[in-house]
């Protein structure tokens, strides 16, 4: 037994290949590491390139026909921006301009150039909506709010599922737009409300039109 002991102390280093072996693999694990660490940082600059920050601005709009309402029109947008993925966000801004109020009639034209969202690309879902103010804007304020907890709501379900088309998610999201908006309106008239595409990174997007309320509307964005 003693021997048997003796035979086994000091312990054996391992034969020269396990040693060598063993250090091929830290170092296969230590560049495997390395590559990781490297293809998620490139990964990340990819997706920061992919979502760049950039600016969807209200660029102009043509009354060609007022709405029903008695006296001129006084339009405004409220607008939603909605950015797909496992941490689905989105926001819901009213853009206005007090100058408009009772001051557009048909063949009015204005040039806003108003910054409406950032962070804005081809895989941003935007929704934008024509209002008719009847005395002040309805969608302001606590019923601004309202409109963009639903929707938080709405879109946090239907933006985090995974592989989700823009096609799709308008679908779903759209028609609970148009109900947030109905539920927290008073007085004023929906003219209609569109899907903004968001064809290119700059540049000026395809006209959209708006009709309801017996008027129409000619709306420009741009992407900048």
């Amino acid at each position: 037994m003693a021997r048997r002991v003796l035979d086994l102390w000091p312990p054996r280093s391992p034969p020269f290949v396990a040693r060598g072996a063993h250090l091929k693999s830290r170092k296969t694990r230590t560049a495997y590491g390395n590559f990781k660490i490297t293809f998620a940082v490139k990964s990340i600059i990819s997706d920061l390139r992919e979502i760049q920050m950039t600016n969807l601005v209200l660029q102009d709009f043509t009354c060609i026909e007022e709405t029903d309402e008695a006296g001129w029109d006084s339009p405004y947008f409220v607008i939603f921006v909605g950015h797909p993925g496992s941490s689905a966000l989105s926001d819901v801004r009213t853009v206005r301009k007090e100058s408009w109020d009772n001051n557009i009639g048909s063949g009015s034209v204005r040039i806003p150039n108003l910054t409406v969202a950032s962070g804005v690309n081809s895989n941003t879902l935007v929704l934008v909506a024509l209002i008719e103010e009847d005395v002040n804007p309805d969608i302001t304020g606590s019923s601004l709010a309202h409109v963009q907890r639903w929707m938080n709501a709405v879109f946090g379900a239907f933006g985090q599922i995974g592989g989700i088309s823009l096609n799709q998610l308008e679908l779903l999201v759209g028609p609970e737009f148009e109900r947030a908006l109905n539920a927290n309106i008073a007085n004023d008239d929906i003219v209609a409300v569109h899907r903004l595409g968001i064809g290119k990174a700059s540049g000026v997007l395809p006209q959209m039109h708006f009709w309801g309320a017996g008027g129409h509307y000619a709306v420009r964005f741009r992407m900048e």
